[in-house]
């Protein structure tokens, strides 16, 4: 009677699922709360022919840590204890962290330990290591896996591995995984969200055509711990909550049309079934207001055929979706699938125009990555992310960050605006203290750019009509021009980047670069103001008879 392996996911404010592999007959898990003497016990579970059993637990305690350990036949094995986090209540406010990464065991770093079917197409990598200590350090709430979790290509019958896609074949991927001690360690540590890519699905670059496609789902159904999939062997793809924040994980390889296929209508990468739940889960009224979508194939492409570029009709029907639900200014992607570190701010995503954080490789061979706006990618290995979530009630802050070995790359912050504040204040009735003065504040118009593609080709804007065109006064303020060199991915991309730059400056007119507002006399208004943000709306009415009398 013994434990193999344990891991952990499904968490949600009161429930998780421990998915272990055992010998032996009966399993409970044992739950303790940390820092408590007091244990509960969930099961009794009969473990499949496999030997696997997945206990529910449940009736936890929100945003609560616990520790747990599985019990076979009675005795409670001490080889493999885990411990993980209980989320906050839905739709409260709620800041947590997470971690986010892909990719491990193409010409691996650390390639895995002997017994595996093929240990050069699976990582034991120290990183895993690395990573399961910053979850501690920094309380993740899970880990969000987006794929390529091995390399064995189940299938093409490559890397000495015989048998295709056979239900054998998958069930030992998973088990050979979790001999690998750095990647075991964390995923029962900390709460595993995963879906698949190509590699841990099927072949190089495989779709919902694979002959292995129904044992694939089935196999997944059975050893990985998930969120609730529909019936049968379906996709896998899943959704949960954190607070405000709704996740969506794609499932985009079991439905996906051949990326050979003539660009149309039809063609499609999460299919119709996956897009009809999916809406679905974008108009739910569960207190949701930031979107994070776990999509492993890569957005932004210019030339990789197993990426979006090739689903360019869906991928249009996609932001269409999420503009009509709602969603598309607060939202971002995190991807993976290339081998490399990139963060696109959304400037220059013409599709959406939402962040994406590509977070890889965990341990794989570097390769490109799609072309960004904050500077080349970070190609290689030893690669993950980090998501931190501030809800400030009416602002909600992600700041996702590359690491690279445990050292920090690039960050970027996007935000999602849930409730505009505005703030009304009467001058009559001495809400603002002197000294209150408007500057003439030109300093910063730009009404003609020119914007040039690094290696490429250039477009100009000019701002011809209004108050702000280059025509000299009266008819506009003159010609203040700008050329700056921009690294995107195409020429067509450079006139909405100059026509965008035209209208960052600051205009022609009075501004109010402070106002002065004294709280131990505003008393009644202490708490509109001190909660201010940037975006909030300030109105000052009843204005002195030297500014003008409409309202600031």
């Amino acid at each position: 009677m013994s434990v193999t392996s344990v891991w952990i996911g499904a968490v949600t404010e009161s429930t998780a699922l421990v998915v272990t592999k055992v010998t032996g007959g009966s399993v409970r898990v044992a739950v303790r709360r940390s820092g408590s003497a007091g244990v509960q016990y969930f099961g009794p579970i009969i473990p499949t022919g496999e030997g696997v059993a997945r206990v529910p637990v449940t009736g936890l305690q929100p945003n609560t840590r616990y520790t747990y350990q599985v019990e076979v036949d009675g005795v409670e094995d001490e080889t493999f204890p885990g411990t993980f986090k209980t989320f906050p209540i839905p739709g409260t406010r709620a800041s947590f962290s997470y971690g986010m990464g892909t990719c491990a065991g193409a010409s691996a770093t650390t390639p895995g330990v002997a017994g595996t079917l093929a240990a050069n197409r699976m990582s034991n990598s120290p990183i895993f290591e690395t990573m399961r200590q910053q979850a501690n350090q920094e309380d993740w709430l899970f880990f969000a896996h987006g794929g390529d979790m091995h390399y064995y290509d189940l299938g093409s019958n490559n890397h000495g591995i015989v048998g295709g896609g056979s239900l054998t074949n998958y069930r030992r991927a998973y088990d050979d995984v979790l001999l690998q001690p750095n990647q075991h360690r964390l995923y029962r540590n900390v709460s595993l969200a995963y879906v698949w890519d190509d590699h841990d699905y099927g072949p190089n670059d495989s779709d919902g055509t694979i002959p292995g496609r129904d044992n694939a789902c089935q196999v997944y159904r059975e050893k990985v711990p998930h969120y609730a999939l529909d019936s049968g062997t379906g996709g896998i793809y899943q959704t949960w909550q954190v607070g405000r924040v709704k996740f969506i994980a794609s499932d985009v390889r079991s439905y996906r049309s051949p990326n050979s296929d003539p660009q149309s209508q039809s063609k499609t990468m999460l299919g119709a079934e996956q897009k009809a739940w999916m809406e679905q889960v974008l108009l739910a009224d569960d207190g949701t207001e930031a979107l994070v979508w776990l999509m492993p194939s890569q957005w932004i492409s210019s030339s990789h055929a197993d990426s979006w570029l090739s689903f360019q009709h869906e991928r249009d029907e996609m932001v269409q979706m999420f503009g009509d639900t709602g969603w598309l200014n607060r939202m971002c992607i995190n991807s993976g699938d290339a081998h490399a570190l990139s963060i696109e701010t959304g400037t220059s995503n013409q599709w959406g125009h939402f962040p994406v954080y590509q977070f890889a490789a965990i341990d794989a061979a570097g390769s490109a990555g799609p072309p960004t706006d904050t500077g080349p990618n970070l190609p290689g290995p030893l690669h993950y992310g980090t998501m931190d979530v501030r809800d400030d009630g009416h602002t909600i802050s992600v700041v996702g960050t590359g690491w690279d070995n445990g050292n920090f790359w690039r960050s970027h912050t996007w935000y999602a605006q849930v409730d505009r504040r505005a703030v009304y204040l009467d001058y009559s009735a001495g809400r603002i203290s002197p000294p209150f003065e408007p500057t003439d504040d030109d300093q910063r118009i730009v009404n003609d750019v020119t914007a040039k593609r690094i290696e490429g080709g250039q477009a100009r804007h000019e701002v011809t009509e209004g108050p702000m065109s280059v025509h000299l006064p009266p008819e506009g303020v003159g010609r203040y021009d700008q050329s700056i060199d921009l690294n995107v991915a195409h020429d067509s991309q450079l006139a909405g980047q100059a026509g965008w730059r035209t209208h960052l400056g600051t205009v022609d007119e009075s501004r109010y670069p402070r106002i002065r507002i004294d709280l131990t006399k505003q008393t009644d208004i202490r708490g509109e103001v001190t909660e201010l943000d940037s975006g909030d709306k300030i109105t000052i009415d009843n204005t002195p008879p030297w500014l003008p009398p409409e309202p600031i």
